[in-house]
C-alpha cells in the first residue's frame, strides 16, 4: 500500500513531531499483512522556503527549511525502519521541478534513507505521466551517474493515467530500455493509475 508520509501534517511546531496519526495507518497495514510504501513529501510552510504542502507543491530550497526537512526524513525513517522498507522520494516532481533540481534533492534525501537503513528500496520520481516520453527521466539519471550516486535509486515510479492503458505500453517498454542504459539494477514501476468513479474536474481523467 502506498502512503504519503505528510512532512507538514507531522511537524506543525518546529522540530516536535506527531507521528500518531501515521502510526495508526501504517501499524494497521502491516498487522493487516500489508506492505506499506511510503511517499516522502510535501513541503512545509512553517518554515520560510518551506515548499508546497499540497499536490504539485514545491521542494523546499532555503537552508533553514532544508535542515528542518533532513531531520523528519531521519526521524520517520528511523521510526518505521523495522516494517517500512521503501521510500519514495516526493510526488510528481516533473510537474514543478527541472529534473536537475530534483535530483540534488533526491540525492540528499536518499542518502540520509540509506545511512539509517542500508538496506531500504529507494525510488524515484513518482512522475507524471509525461516522463514516459519526455527526457525527465534521463536528465534527473544523467546528474546522479555525473556524481556516481545510481546506487541510490532502486526504482523509478510513474504515474500514466491513461484512458486506454494498451496505447502506453510501447512508450513504457522504451522508457525501461533508456533506464536500464544508465543503470541494469534500475526497475520501473507503475505508481498510479486508473480512473475516478465519478467526474472530479480538477484531478486525473476527467470527463
Amino acid at each position: 500500500i502506498r502512503l504519503m508520509a505528510g512532512w507538514a501534517k507531522t511537524e506543525q511546531e518546529p522540530g516536535v513531531y506527531d507521528f500518531d496519526w501515521l502510526d495508526h495507518i501504517v501499524y494497521d497495514a502491516v498487522d493487516q499483512g500489508v506492505r506499506p510504501w511510503i511517499n516522502v513529501s510535501y513541503g512545509n510552510d512553517i518554515y520560510p522556503g518551506g515548499g508546497g504542502s499540497n499536490l504539485g507543491g514545491v521542494l523546499p530550497t532555503s537552508e533553514e527549511a532544508l535542515e528542518a526537512w533532513d531531520a523528519w526524513v531521519e526521524a520517520l525513517v528511523t521510526r518505521y525502519a523495522d516494517v517500512v522498507y521503501e521510500w519514495e522520494v516526493w510526488n510528481e516532481p516533473d510537474a514543478s521541478t527541472p529534473a536537475e533540481e530534483y535530483a540534488e534533492f533526491y540525492i540528499r534525501t536518499a542518502e540520509i534513507i540509506r545511512e539509517v537503513q542500508p538496506e531500504s528500496s529507494i525510488i524515484a520520481i513518482a512522475g507524471t505521466g509525461g516522463i514516459i516520453r519526455n527526457s525527465y527521466v534521463d536528465d534527473f539519471l544523467t546528474v546522479l551517474e555525473n556524481v556516481d550516486a545510481l546506487n541510490l535509486v532502486d526504482e523509478i515510479s510513474y504515474h500514466p493515467y491513461s484512458s486506454n492503458p494498451d496505447s502506453v505500453y510501447g512508450d513504457v517498454d522504451n522508457l525501461r530500455q533508456r533506464i536500464n542504459a544508465f543503470a541494469d539494477h534500475i526497475t520501473l514501476r507503475q505508481g498510479e493509475n486508473g480512473a475516478p468513479s465519478e467526474n472530479v474536474p480538477n484531478f486525473a481523467l476527467r470527463n
